[in-house]
């Protein structure tokens, strides 16, 4: 029971005004009359309570609230320690400041008695911890009650400053800056969220919040500029009065990725241009990155000028080959991620081969290297659309692994510091047109030069296989096979040698031999 201070006026009205303060915050278990099931020192009680009017039914009463959110209001009549009547009305949830209220008592109660009238303040099932407590005397009810605005109350509303909430995190999500938080409980106020970029004017977001709910939000990205640097801040607002402003966290923003414009190979002169533009934001450098198949790459820096640029670098490539292109943008400590352009072959300088020599079953070939880092060959034998040979050429350190559909695969090692490369074909038919096809072997799908070829005609072998049919006595059939492989236009002498009587008769007869 709060301490006993009352003043009576004429007898039957009570003008006391009593103020406090509530400095702690607990919840207490409870189960009351009204349905509290729990008193909690978060909500603000009354800043003032005079009961105007105890009538055996009813309790009429002004009052002054501190800005809150409040279901209602929950009045309680003590006779010392026992709870003898209680009643509630019901406001609006975001009441505050003076106002008038009449209260429906449970149990009537006797006229002429002295009770303490206690008060609470209510939200949902929850009621204040701290209370109002005033005396007065019961007296006759005589028909309707009715309740006018009193005199002023001599007390002046103190203002609620919130306290200052506290910034948990702020993080960069793909939806922009989420923004975390802690605040007091049991009240309805405003988190004014600040994002100052380091140029430029700050953007601002606000949150209701009662209670502790929310206690997140997200500053879009449509509101912010890529690759900026934001320090952000809190500040509660209840009706107009701040709290201070929260400790502030730095957030940088990732940059906004380049977008492509194009890339021109040049195998002339083994360069690479591309060119790009800034996505948008703040940038203060790019990084051009270029990687070939074999493990090769070179990373430059491209300062950034202005946002409108559009930016070209040139790459000289080491050695012919499938070359990739990658940007991205850097602001800060951050990076984009990069982009990546389609990629490019640059092919060497057509190779000049040519024959030095050939036989009937071989071809001797010689051509320059137009490119000192090409270190490797293959070299394609076809005859009639079909693959019959496959010779690799390479040095000691890039030997390929021969595999080929072809007849015949061979591997052969050359002096990688010889500019001129001469080789002798074998195994070749005679007069027989094949097609050479010579490539760079580290580039994937290369054009190579090509050259079609006629084998000399060649020594014929003997034929064989001699057939002779002697048909009449002057005539004589001969048939025989031609020599392999085929040597190319062919001249045949044929000698008869007269045996006497043993073909005079018509009969065939073979001749051995081949």
């Amino acid at each position: 029971m709060e301490p006993d201070m009352r003043k009576v006026y004429n007898g039957l009205w009570l003008t006391l005004t009593i103020v406090t303060v509530l400095v702690t915050r607990h919840t207490f278990a409870v189960v009351d009359s009204l349905g509290c099931v729990s008193y909690n020192t978060s909500l603000l009680p009354f800043i003032a309570l005079n009961v105007t009017l105890l009538t055996t039914h009813k309790v009429a009463a002004s009052v002054i609230l501190s800005a809150g959110y409040y279901d209602g209001i929950n009045v309680y009549i003590y006779d010392g320690g026992n709870e003898l009547s209680s009643g509630s009305v019901n406001l609006s949830r975001h009441t505050f400041g003076p106002g008038i209220l009449l209260v429906n008592l449970t149990n009537p109660l006797t006229v002429g008695e002295t009770h303490d009238v206690t008060a609470r303040t209510r939200t949902g099932s929850v009621c204040s911890y701290s209370a109002k407590s005033v005396q007065a005397t019961v007296i006759e009810q005589q028909g309707s009650v009715v309740v006018t605005t009193p005199a002023p109350l001599q007390t002046t509303t103190p203002v609620y400053v919130p306290s200052t909430p506290t910034l948990a995190s702020a993080v960069e999500e793909s939806g922009g800056i989420r923004v975390t938080w802690t605040t007091d409980t049991g009240q309805l106020y405003n988190i004014i969220v600040t994002a100052q970029p380091s140029s430029g004017a700050p953007v601002t977001k606000e949150v209701s919040v009662f209670g502790n709910q929310p206690q997140s939000t997200t500053i879009p990205t449509d509101r912010l500029v890529k690759g900026q640097t934001y320090t952000l801040w809190l500040i509660a607002e209840s009706r107009g009065v701040q709290s201070s402003r929260s400790s502030p966290l730095t957030v940088t923003l990732t940059p906004s990725r380049p977008v492509l414009l194009s890339i021109t190979p040049s195998s002339g002169d083994q360069t690479i241009a591309v060119r790009w533009r800034n996505g948008g934001g703040i940038v203060d450098r790019f990084y051009v990155r270029i990687h070939d198949t074999l493990g090769w790459s070179k990373e430059d820096e491209v300062p950034y000028r202005n946002t409108t640029d559009k930016y070209c670098h040139v790459f000289k490539a080491p050695m012919p080959g499938v070359y990739n292109m990658l940007v991205k943008s850097h602001s800060g400590q951050l990076n984009s991620s990069y982009v990546e352009f389609p990629s490019v072959t640059l092919n060497p300088s057509p190779v000049n081969i040519s024959v030095q020599s050939k036989t009937s079953r071989s071809i001797q070939l010689n051509w320059q290297r137009t490119d000192n880092n090409i270190r490797s060959y293959k070299m394609v034998v076809s005859w009639g659309g079909s693959c019959v040979q496959t010779v690799y050429f390479a040095d000691e350190l890039l030997f390929p692994n021969p595999t080929s559909p072809c007849v015949s695969v061979r591997t052969e090692v050359f002096d990688v510091n010889n500019a001129d490369i001469t080789y002798n074909i074998t195994g070749l038919l005679p007069y027989t047109e094949y097609q050479l096809a010579l490539y760079v072997t580290f580039l994937s799908g290369n054009e190579p030069s090509r050259l079609n070829v006629m084998t000399e005609v060649g020594v014929p072998a003997e034929v064989y296989d001699i057939r002779v049919t002697v048909k009449e006595t002057k005539n004589v059939s001969v048939c025989w096979k031609p020599p392999e492989p085929f040597p190319g236009p062919t001249s045949y002498t044929l000698t008869l040698v007269d045996l006497g009587e043993e073909l005079q008769q018509d009969r065939e007869q073979v001749i051995a031999g081949k």
